[in-house]
């Protein structure tokens, strides 16, 4: 708080840059880590969802429309993380695909789970999208 209030008192030559700037890469690191845990955990209960897509009110519902909620707060707190928004969906993506599959039968999950995201990170993040079944896809 001590740099912030530096910064904000144009104090610059007190400012402890290494400091400062070491904060700034934390910070940015732990919203990094924290839209994509977002990411997998939509992505997660959005493949589980898929079968299942004649239901509402499940638990994955619930947890999607808190992960999307949680998404849009990140991106709202945090505009820059909107560039990467992309990137760590596919990472999310492809990181709850390749667990979800070693959970079940091997020939099932290459049908179930396929390998490219069958959703758009726009889709996911959207409360107006909900899955459909692989087959559709």
């Amino acid at each position: 708080m001590r740099q912030a209030d530096l910064l904000k008192k144009n104090n610059f030559d007190e400012v402890d840059a290494i400091g400062l700037a070491e904060e700034l890469e934390s910070m940015a690191r732990n919203q990094i880590h924290a839209l994509r845990s977002c990411y997998r955990q939509l992505c997660r209960n959005l493949l589980n969802r898929m079968p299942h897509q004649s239901y509402t009110g499940t638990i994955e519902d619930i947890a999607i429309t808190q992960q999307r909620e949680i998404i849009a707060q990140l991106i709202s707190a945090s505009p820059s993380l909107n560039r990467l928004r992309e990137d760590l969906f596919g990472q999310a993506y492809e990181d709850e695909r390749r667990k979800l599959s070693a959970e079940t039968n091997i020939a099932i999950a290459i049908a179930k789970f396929p390998y490219a995201p069958p959703f758009s990170v726009d889709e996911v993040e959207s409360q107006f999208f909900w899955p459909t079944s692989t087959a559709s896809i």
